[in-house]
């Protein structure tokens, strides 16, 4: 995918996670939106490898790397005050985001690398595709504008404020649904 659609995926996926996250007291509300916003930022990440002119989807688009620096960013976090276990969390959640994503591009992915090079895809859509990239980041877009009504507007002027967890939980299958469908579409269009 491209950038839009990693930011957009990133967010489907971490806003429901970030509300279990809130209600288990390991973020506060205020914290988890700053959260939900370095999620984004950090999705296009592993996307680095085409600047740095390395094989693309190989080196930065594995569960290694993922952990790697993972660890090391909540390490140097850790050291300027912010909790190891939410930095980790938040830099973790932005690269799987981009991983899972990725899957269902036709290349593959090594994501056991370096113990196997064995690459994994569904191939249901190409990384290009402009509908799918645009209809992640609007699904995104959507969870967060979801999430942040929730967080920020009592129940008292938001009258469907219970129902919107489930709403963000939803958008997740159907943000899926939506890039498969768009990659029938695309190979019907062949």
């Amino acid at each position: 995918m491209k950038a839009e659609g990693h930011v957009g995926f990133s967010l489907v996926l971490s806003c429901p996670i970030m509300l279990y996250l809130v209600r288990c007291g390991i973020f506060n509300f205020q914290i988890s939106i700053v959260a939900l916003m370095a999620i984004a930022t950090i999705s296009t990440v592993p996307d680095l490898d085409i600047r740095l002119e390395i094989k693309h989807r190989y080196y930065t688009h594995n569960i290694t790397f993922t952990t790697i620096l993972s660890t090391a960013i909540a390490y140097i976090a850790s050291k300027a005050g912010i909790s190891f276990a939410q930095a980790f969390i938040v830099c973790f959640l932005g690269i799987i985001s981009h991983l899972l994503i990725d899957l269902f591009n036709y290349v593959g992915l090594p994501l056991a690398y370096p113990l196997s090079k064995k690459r994994y895809s569904f191939k249901i859509v190409t990384a290009r595709n402009r509908t799918a990239n645009k209809a992640l980041f609007t699904m995104g877009v959507t969870s967060l504008v979801l999430y942040l009504l929730y967080v920020m507007l009592p129940s008292e002027i938001l009258f469907f404020r219970g129902a919107i967890p489930s709403l963000i939980v939803l958008i997740l299958p159907v943000s899926i649904l939506v890039v498969m469908f768009i990659g029938v579409l695309e190979k019907g269009g062949k």
